[in-house]
């Protein structure tokens, strides 16, 4: 059987990373997005975007997956798992999961300032780090708003062959990501979150994800 999950920040959010949009606490209520996340904003405020998403990727390294990471891994065992995720780190990786589609990219990856020579990387980014290929200032490997997301035509293919599809801890309200979601053919689909919204032609399980993807276990 083939199983898409589509996940956003609610299923981190169980792990301490908090959403970008959703609550008091939320990134974006902190943090100013046209500053902090804003590739028109890099010529004015490139240190505070690098130390911003140094931050943020610390905050990452602090956490572990959690039960709706390690349930969607454990499905691998028995069906064919593809994991679509706006969430920019890498605990379905970590989790176990091996076919993770990230459309907003990876925090734990550096690049340079063309999105080119990625690779995996632990370690802060600060302001005159230069890419050894490219002599370019490194920056980290993730969509900023008025970038191209990535992998849409990939994330779109295993979003539309798969016999079930599972949407996790999203809003749905970053396109063209939602996008896919809407406009899936799927006949057999799931939305866990505990908010409760409703989504035409979708199961609604109105739990977190380490309690709303038990039912994975049955399948």
């Amino acid at each position: 059987m083939k199983i898409t999950f589509f996940t956003g920040a609610g299923i981190s959010e169980e792990s301490g990373i908090p959403t970008f949009r959703t609550g008091e606490n939320s990134i974006w209520n902190q943090y100013d997005p046209d500053v902090y996340c804003n590739i028109r904003s890099w010529p004015q405020h490139k240190e505070k975007i690098l130390e911003f998403m140094n931050m943020l990727r610390k905050s990452v390294l602090d956490c572990s997956p959690n039960q709706g990471h390690v349930l969607i891994a454990e499905l691998e065992k028995k069906h064919d798992v593809n994991v679509v995720t706006t969430n920019v780190d890498d605990l379905h990786e970590r989790a176990g999961s091996t076919n993770v589609i990230h459309i907003h990219g990876n925090i734990l990856e550096n690049c340079d300032l063309n999105k080119k020579h990625v690779s995996y990387s632990k370690q802060d980014i600060k302001l005159g780090d230069i890419h050894p290929k490219s002599k370019m200032q490194l920056r980290h490997n993730i969509v900023m708003f008025g970038e191209m997301p990535y992998n849409i035509a990939k994330a779109k293919t295993a979003i539309n062959r798969a016999d079930i599809l599972v949407v996790v801890g999203t809003s749905l309200s970053i396109y063209p990501a939602a996008g896919l979601v809407f406009s899936s053919p799927c006949e057999k689909r799931y939305y866990v979150d505990p908010s409760g919204l409703g989504i035409d032609g979708y199961e609604v399980i109105s739990k977190k994800a380490s309690e709303g993807l038990e039912f994975l276990k049955y399948l």
